[in-house]
């Protein structure tokens, strides 16, 4: 997280994500674009040649939402099975992705 917070937008690679917020739950239920981001990172990292997806953190890349350069901002912790239908249709069935909350303070992990 440490690093995010220090990196510049053009840190952001073909592994590496991250976004201040995203709203899963926004009071106009019409408005998907926290899903619809969600599900784009995970095909764009999906779509990645798998030779050069390994040079990277073994294949594996990473979407960060909560923190940027200008600070820890924290999420929503959502129930994983209902983030997974509210994406699995975007993605399909194929993707293999999972979510994971880390909690940090302005040091760094707790």
């Amino acid at each position: 997280m440490k690093a995010v917070r220090t990196a510049s937008a053009a840190d952001e690679l073909d592994w590496l994500e991250w976004k201040s917020t995203l709203d899963f739950r926004p009071k106009n239920k019409a408005d998907k674009s926290a899903r619809a981001h969600l599900a784009r990172a995970i095909i764009g990292f999906a779509n990645r040649q798998p030779d050069i997806a390994l040079r990277n953190m073994e294949g594996h890349a990473y979407l960060v939402v909560g923190v940027d350069a200008e600070g820890y901002h924290g999420v929503e912790e959502l129930d994983s099975v209902e983030l997974e239908r509210w994406i699995t249709p975007y993605v399909g069935e194929d993707i293999d992705w999972r979510i994971t909350y880390v909690h940090v303070s302005e040091e760094g992990h707790e």
